[in-house]
């Protein structure tokens, strides 16, 4: 074959695959754009915005202003590894600031330190009581991604920060100086938090973070029960806390999973290409909206988070090691480069959500707060007698140990190596 036939032989070929793709590309972006039915969801509705927000006294907002100014280092957070060691010693035996763990060789200058640590945070903990307190605990009752763009939001990861250090340090703290009384008052703030963020949610997150903190606080008990010689009468007052916690309230949860299917519905009422190609202009969008219609179904997202919160709330989970397992295939064959976009629905391929951790976490803490409150009554029923608190097992001297002070009690003692 000549070199001339060769050559009209390549521009036939690149002529009939213009045809094609310029003829099958839209058909196939045509088909794949087809959306299913919607679900028949009103069963898992809840109206939001109904009810004004209101700024003005109210605890939600006094919380998550007072945490994004901690975040934004507005307001300090004065020795928070130091405060979270001391209140949770078995989740931290990494801690090994020598200076800081002189002051813990005994119980005076351990407790002095503490002491110190929790008034350099005396405005954080004051608001934070503020808000416990507040006449009205309201959430706005907007998704996630809003409540960002507002500006708007309960941090959450602060929270947890200021919830597993400054706050448990104190309970522990008012134990350690026998003020009784005030450590059941710190504790019931805590309790009270717990509640408010799982019964006035903003979001599923909130209503879990709720469940953790129920968890950590009851275990922070068990821990200074093991630690601390509790006068009976106090011991009674403990326990009639934890009868007002259930732990796990299945009313709640529903209302969480609701709300967050509330905020999806919400998101999958606007239009395809506001949603994969938020921020370009109107006309961009006008001719990018055939591929924003394949790239994201609304009804197929909304149908697979609907089955979600159905299987939640009756106590059934996909199988979250299969999904992940599913997902690192994809990412072996190159899921995550250009050709997962050739996949209809891209957008919402991962739309079905597992809520099993938030499930086994709240189950996990009513356990926490039965187990508790049953080694609270063996204590009572063995008349343990009113005394001073002995000294827990987290004050020690510092030990010289196969070339290096260590402060790892199990070393010491001649536990594990």
């Amino acid at each position: 074959m000549s070199t001339r036939w060769k050559h009209l032989t390549w521009k036939r070929i690149a002529r009939i695959a213009l045809i094609v793709v310029c003829g099958v590309t839209p058909g196939w972006i045509f088909i794949g754009g087809i959306d299913c039915a919607p679900p028949d969801d009103a069963d898992l509705i809840i109206p939001l915005g109904d009810i004004p927000f209101e700024r003005d006294g109210n605890g939600w907002v006094m919380l998550s202003n007072v945490l994004s100014q901690v975040d934004a280092g507005e307001i300090p957070f004065w020795n928070q590894l130091v405060l979270d060691w001391y209140a949770h010693p078995e989740w931290n035996n990494d801690f090994d600031d020598l200076d800081v763990l002189a002051y813990f060789t005994n119980t005076v200058t351990g407790s002095e330190y503490v002491e110190t640590s929790l008034k350099s945070n005396e405005v954080l903990l004051a608001t934070i009581d503020a808000a416990i307190a507040a006449p009205t605990y309201t959430p706005p009752l907007t998704s996630h991604e809003s409540i960002i763009n507002d500006g708007t939001c309960l941090p959450l990861f602060t929270l947890f920060d200021v919830h597993r250090g400054v706050l448990p340090a104190r309970v522990k703290c008012a134990i350690e100086k026998g003020d009784f009384d005030a450590a059941i008052e710190y504790f019931e703030r805590k309790l009270r938090l717990n509640t408010l963020l799982q019964t006035c949610c903003n979001s599923f997150a909130e209503f879990c973070a709720g469940s953790f903190f129920y968890r950590d606080d009851v275990s922070l008990l068990e821990q200074v029960l093991d630690d601390f010689a509790i006068p009976v009468e106090k011991l009674h007052k403990f326990d009639d806390l934890l009868g007002d916690v259930s732990g796990f309230s299945e009313e709640a949860m529903a209302y969480a999973l609701k709300l967050n299917y509330s905020y999806d519905k919400k998101m999958c009422n606007k239009r395809p290409v506001d949603v994969v190609f938020p921020g370009k202009s109107a006309f961009t969008k006008l001719l990018l909206s055939p591929f924003a219609r394949y790239a994201f179904h609304p009804n197929r997202v909304l149908c697979a988070k609907a089955k979600g919160v159905r299987e939640a709330l009756r106590g059934v989970n996909g199988d979250f090691e299969e999904c992940m397992a599913w997902v690192n295939a994809r990412r072996r064959s190159g899921w995550q480069n250009g050709t997962k976009y050739l996949v209809p629905n891209s957008f919402g391929v991962f739309a079905g959500e597992d809520y099993k951790w938030g499930i086994e976490a709240v189950k996990g803490c009513a356990e926490t707060v039965s187990t508790v409150r049953q080694k609270i009554v063996d204590r009572i029923n063995v008349s343990q007698p009113n005394s001073e608190p002995t000294v827990g097992g987290h004050y020690f001297p510092l030990v010289f140990t196969n070339g290096y002070y260590t402060h790892d009690l199990r070393k010491i003692v001649g536990g594990e190596p």
